[in-house]
C-alpha cells in the first residue's frame, strides 16, 4: 500500500504555509488604531416665535446668516430655536463612534442678560419631521441692528411652521400650520408650542454665559455625551436618518429684560474658524484581508489533519 506524507503534498504544504504567513503577519501588523474627523456644519438656521403668536414671525427664517440662535427674549416675549446639521458621509462604514464633541462660538448675547444659561442638544427624528428640513437664501448678520427676529423666509428655508418653505404651496403669512403636511413639522417649532426648561437631565446640557471662559477664552463651548456618540452611531451605520440637531434654550425664563437667547457662529460666518463644528472619535472596521487568509490558513490545515487520519 503507497502512504502520501501530510508533508509532500503540495495543498497540505500550502496550507501550512498560510497558516504560518498568518501567524506572522497577525503578530507583526498592530491593531487598527482610533480615528478622528473634524467636520463643519452641512447648514443651520433658527426657528422663530412670538408669545403671543405674531402673524408674519412663524415665517421667519435665517439661512444665510451669520448665525444662528436659541432661547428666549422676554422683551419681544419671543422663543428662538436653532437647527444645526453635519455631514458625516467620511466616517467609514460600520465604524464604532467612541466619542463626540460638538464645539459652537458664542457671536452674540443680550446686554441686560449676562446670567449662565443652558443649552441643550436634541436630536430630530422622525417624531419631528417626515421631510428633511432645510436652509434658504434668507439672511441676518450680527453686524446688523434689529437682526434678532430673523427674516422673511424664502424658498427651502425651514421656519416655525415648515421643514421647507414653498412660498407657492404654503402661501404667505398669516397661513395655518398644517399638521403632518408636505413641508410641514409635525408639531410647531419641531417641539410643538410648549415653552421647555429643561426636557433632558442637567448633565447633558452645556451652561453658555457671555463673560465665563471655557475653551481658550473665545467664547467657545463645547457639547459632548454619550447620548450624543450613540445618536452619531445611529446616524453613521444607517439605522436612524441625519436630521441633525435642535438647539434649545431655557424658554421658561421670567421678567421684562430677562433672556436665556445666545447667537452662535453659522456655518455661513466668514470666520471659518468660528463655524459649528462636530469632532467625531471613532474606531474603523478592521481590513479583512487578514482575516479571510486566516480562514484559508485553517481550512487547508484542517483538510491535511484529516487527510492524514484516513490514511493512517
Amino acid at each position: 500500500m503507497s502512504h502520501t506524507r501530510c508533508g509532500k503534498n503540495p495543498w497540505i504544504v500550502l496550507g501550512i504555509v498560510l497558516a504560518a504567513t498568518v501567524v506572522v503577519g497577525t503578530a507583526s501588523v498592530p491593531a487598527t488604531a482610533n480615528q478622528s474627523i473634524s467636520v463643519t456644519a452641512s447648514q443651520d438656521t433658527t426657528l422663530y416665535a412670538y408669545r403671543p403668536n405674531n402673524a408674519d414671525n412663524p415665517f421667519n427664517s435665517n439661512g444665510a446668516g451669520d448665525f444662528f440662535s436659541a432661547g428666549r427674549t422676554n422683551k419681544k416675549d419671543q422663543i428662538q430655536r436653532g437647527l444645526v446639521q453635519f455631514d458625516l458621509s467620511d466616517i467609514p462604514a460600520d465604524s464604532r463612534i467612541i466619542s463626540v464633541s460638538l464645539r459652537l462660538r458664542l457671536v452674540g448675547y443680550p446686554q441686560n442678560d449676562a446670567n449662565p444659561r443652558r443649552f441643550w442638544l436634541i436630536a430630530l427624528t422622525d417624531a419631528h419631521l417626515a421631510q428633511p428640513w432645510g436652509e434658504g437664501a434668507s439672511a441676518r448678520y450680527v453686524i446688523e441692528e434689529q437682526h434678532g427676529s430673523g427674516a422673511a423666509a424664502t424658498a427651502g428655508d425651514a421656519t416655525w411652521y415648515h421643514t421647507c418653505y414653498n412660498p407657492t404651496t404654503h402661501g404667505a403669512p398669516p397661513s395655518p400650520f398644517v399638521s403632518g403636511g408636505a413641508g410641514y413639522w409635525n408639531q410647531p417649532g419641531a417641539l410643538g408650542d410648549g415653552t421647555y426648561a429643561s426636557p433632558l437631565p442637567l448633565d447633558e446640557g452645556t451652561t453658555v454665559d457671555s463673560n465665563i471662559y471655557v475653551e481658550d477664552g473665545r467664547n467657545y463651548y463645547t457639547w459632548s455625551t454619550a447620548r450624543m456618540a450613540a445618536e452619531v452611531q445611529a446616524w453613521a451605520n444607517g439605522s436612524a436618518t441625519n436630521f441633525g440637531w435642535l438647539l434649545l434654550g431655557d424658554e421658561t425664563v421670567l421678567g421684562t429684560n430677562a433672556s436665556s437667547k445666545r447667537e452662535f457662529a453659522s456655518s455661513e460666518h466668514a470666520d471659518a474658524a468660528w463655524r459649528p463644528t462636530l469632532t467625531v472619535e471613532y474606531a474603523p472596521v478592521p481590513e479583512p484581508a487578514a482575516w479571510l487568509l486566516c480562514l484559508i490558513g485553517l481550512a487547508t490545515a484542517g483538510a491535511c489533519r484529516a487527510a492524514r487520519g484516513r490514511i493512517g
